[in-house]
């Protein structure tokens, strides 16, 4: 039976009322690519990897996934003390700790070309011209997201906007509504 995380990944990926906010269009086609399946003895890394770090479970991450490559390239205790790889490290325009973007799944907000599931016409990261930092730019132009716009944001504690609170409830209320069709 798969585990809660596969199965909100794979219900929302099959039926996602609104697509734009998951960034569906920018899913390579197929079935769900972001179910990892691990061995018995890979699930029991897992296990002990996701309760050693802050930043699972996450649906936004094949995060299975990147443990495999982690533990296949014996960097799971550089990721967990933090140290910085090829897969993990710390963002020099957040000053946090982040995984690659090659697990990002379409339900990360940031989800982006640099992902290994997305098309070649996804947003990209690109240095800020004018600060330290990134911006998710899309192929028009326009910034989704500037990490220079986000730290000055959080550094003020200011609220989030209007539109990050819509978005957030929108997504719980999906989940919800999933759930209760008999997940």
């Amino acid at each position: 039976m798969a585990n809660l995380q596969d199965r909100i990944r794979n219900l929302l990926l099959s039926g996602s009322p609104n697509q734009s906010i998951t960034n569906y269009q920018n899913l390579q086609p197929g079935p769900n690519p972001f179910a990892t399946t691990l061995t018995p003895e890979e699930e029991k890394g897992f296990a002990n990897f996701a309760k050693q770090t802050r930043n699972l479970p996450d649906v936004g991450y094949d995060l299975k996934g990147l443990y495999k490559e982690a533990n296949d390239k014996n960097l799971v205790n550089d990721i967990l003390q933090g140290k910085n790889t090829e897969l993990a490290g710390m963002n020099p325009g957040t000053q946090s700790f982040h995984y690659t973007d090659k697990y990002k799944t379409p339900f990360h907000e940031s989800f982006s070309r640099e992902s290994q599931y997305a098309t070649a016409n996804a947003p990209q990261w690109l240095e800020n011209p004018n600060q330290q930092g990134f911006q998710l730019v899309d192929e028009q132009g326009n910034i989704l997201i500037d990490e220079n716009q986000q730290k000055m944001q959080e550094a003020n504690q200011q609220p989030p906007t209007q539109a990050q609170q819509v978005l957030s409830q929108i997504k719980i209320d999906q989940l919800k509504r999933l759930l209760q069709k008999g997940m």
